[in-house]
């Protein structure tokens, strides 16, 4: 590859639009640049067994991978996460195995006018890296 291929290449990817995937119920009044947003409603999930919930989050999660498959495979997103942990933690997973690193996360906090916020970018993949590199619970044997 040439280097002004490479500088093409650079450029449309610098080009390209993050995702962010908003499964937090709330709409965004700050809709942030840069960023293809999908606002994801949450249905009603039956909570009551582990397969249900699997088979929910399934279902919250076919529209974006069928929209954005390449950016969910490459792990080019960021998600608001819905309030339910249970959720939360089985989405986190399954876009583990999808893309083989931890999302970056947001969430949404109420202001003290009452209205949400976006949060900084969490990206946990991060966090997990710095984990395993202090190993801080291994030295309290």
């Amino acid at each position: 590859m040439s280097p002004n291929e490479l500088k093409v290449r650079c450029l449309r990817a610098m080009a390209k639009k993050l995702l962010l995937l908003n499964y937090s119920g709330h709409p965004l009044v700050e809709r942030p640049k840069g960023y293809d947003i999908l606002d994801v409603e949450i249905p009603n999930i039956d909570m009551g067994s582990f397969n249900k919930v699997v088979d929910g989050v399934a279902e919250l999660l076919k529209t974006p991978y069928e929209r954005y498959k390449e950016q969910l495979l490459k792990g080019e997103y960021e998600i608001i996460f819905p309030g339910a942990s249970i959720l939360t933690i089985v989405m986190a997973v399954v876009l583990h195995g999808i893309s083989g690193h931890f999302p970056k996360i947001r969430y949404m906090y109420r202001t003290e006018d009452g209205k949400f916020k976006l949060s900084d970018t969490i990206e946990l993949q991060n966090v997990r890296l710095s984990a395993r590199e202090s190993r801080f619970f291994a030295s309290s044997k």
